[in-house]
């Protein structure tokens, strides 16, 4: 599966389709087509994608996903197209295929840097190219050389992931959004943004996408939810379930993340077997799913430093949630809890110099800096987490760090060393805010930390 991971560039060259492993309101970044090109041959039309079918297929805590992508040159001249679209960050990719005309190729495994010097002499030379590669985790980009006009290519691409349960219920996540990354360091303001290729705000997206869930689980179901959209779902017995949506019925389903969500009857502990018979190999799958036990009287005393996001970025519906969820979890705390409030943009500010104890005095205290916080400025996570975790209170007791963010910063990699390097000091759990978080940073930040991840869409 590791080895599965790795895969991020693919290349169709000279009639064969190479693969080559990797060397080392909310802003909403719909996935589409840039046309690239030099002096009079560049175009600054957009060539939308026509239509994204997924089918996916989950047994027990594994999915498995098949993406057919079609697109083509609506225009008169042959173009090189490049298209940027997000995949979960637990995705292996195993197989890739482009069709047209007829004819269909399928992908071979090559090293990324000859991979890219293939794709650049094809189309040199004029010939039909396309490479894929892999930005971040859960970012990849399409380039299309030579797409002539009229042309249609479907690419279908396979994946494989795990699913991961949180208090019982298990999650299924199909991004549909690249959102903006915060890069920081830039000159004047000192904010910049990396540049992701979006639909301008207000038009309609153009392409037709639809989902096939089905699911087979290895004990019943409980039930069984899509927050994200309208969906049907089809009970075909006590342990399988398909699921269904369509943006004819459903209206614009491309601009948010598809979200699958559902429980197992499990009010004891109990454990059931999947079965896979495969042409010479059998696979079974074993799951055990104890009730939780943990109580609130078994928990001691704790200290939470509580990180808000205030940047530009969060503007709108994402800081409005963002507060009333800071709201809900001040209130929560016990009489013996300590806390402390973090809010950071391009820079960052604090609460109270020293841990608060969680009394009235304190809680409404909390609450008035919750309220007077406005939207602004960049995403300096790394310098927030710092502070964090050099504020004084985590000796005594064992010490959380609440970090609440859309997680559009370009940092994932620094922001997850610099928790991992403290995790002698502090866990730390992630709250995503939006229907379209970045989810690469809260699922490798929340990890280092020793927590959790969890996407807060409503409040």
């Amino acid at each position: 599966m590791k080895v599965l991971r790795r895969i991020s560039y693919l290349a169709i060259v000279y009639g064969a389709l190479l693969t080559a492993s990797k060397a080392e309101g909310e802003n909403n970044a719909a996935p589409y087509f840039r046309i690239v090109g030099k002096g009079d041959q560049r175009s600054d039309e957009s060539l939308p994608l026509k239509s994204s079918a997924a089918k996916v297929s989950i047994e027990g805590t594994i999915a498995r996903v098949h993406l057919t992508q079609r697109y083509g040159n609506t225009g008169g001249t042959p173009i090189e197209a490049v298209y940027v679209f997000p995949a979960s960050t637990r995705a292996a990719v195993h197989g890739m295929t482009l069709s047209s005309g007829g004819r269909v190729i399928a992908a071979r495994i090559r090293e990324s840097v000859k991979a890219k010097e293939e794709y650049q002499v094809a189309k040199a030379e004029k010939k039909t190219a396309a490479l894929l590669e892999e930005h971040r985790p859960n970012v990849f980009q399409m380039s299309v050389a030579n797409l002539l006009p009229g042309d249609d290519i479907d690419v279908e691409i396979e994946w494989t992931e795990t699913i991961p349960a949180v208090d019982s219920t298990y999650e299924f996540v199909f991004p549909t959004v690249v959102g903006p990354r915060y890069v920081g360091g830039g000159a004047g303001n000192g904010q910049t943004w990396s540049d992701n290729p979006y639909l301008a705000p207000g038009t309609k997206t153009p392409v037709t996408f639809t989902l096939d869930a089905d699911l087979s689980t290895t004990l019943p179901l409980a039930e069984v939810t899509c927050p994200s959209h309208q969906v049907a779902i089809d009970f075909k017995a006590k342990d399988k379930a398909g699921v269904r949506i369509d943006s004819n019925s459903s209206g614009d389903v491309a601009n948010r993340d598809f979200i699958l969500r559902w429980k197992l009857g499990n009010d004891q502990v109990d454990a059931g077997l999947l079965l896979h018979r495969g042409k010479d190999v059998n696979h079974f799958l074993l799951q055990v799913a104890p009730p939780p036990r943990v109580t609130l009287e078994q928990i001691p005393p704790r200290d939470y430093v509580m990180v808000l996001d205030v940047s530009g970025s969060m503007e709108g519906f994402p800081l409005n949630t963002a507060k009333a969820l800071l709201r809900n979890l001040v209130n929560g705390l016990r009489p013996e809890d300590t806390f402390n409030v973090v809010r950071f943009a391009t820079d960052s500010g604090t609460l109270s110099r020293e841990p608060l104890a969680a009394n009235e005095e304190n809680l409404a205290r909390a609450q008035a800096f919750i309220d007077e916080q406005t939207p602004g400025g960049g995403t300096e996570l790394c310098a927030a987490l710092q502070q964090a975790l050099a504020l004084p209170g985590g000796d005594e007791r064992s010490r959380s760090i609440l970090l609440i963010t859309d997680g559009f910063v370009d940092t994932e990699s620094e922001a997850a060393e610099l928790v991992r390097s403290n995790i002698g000091n502090a866990n730390l759990f992630t709250f995503g805010i939006g229907s379209s978080v970045n989810r690469g940073l809260l699922e490798k930040v929340s990890r280092a930390g020793g927590g959790e991840p969890v996407v807060v869409t409503t409040v």
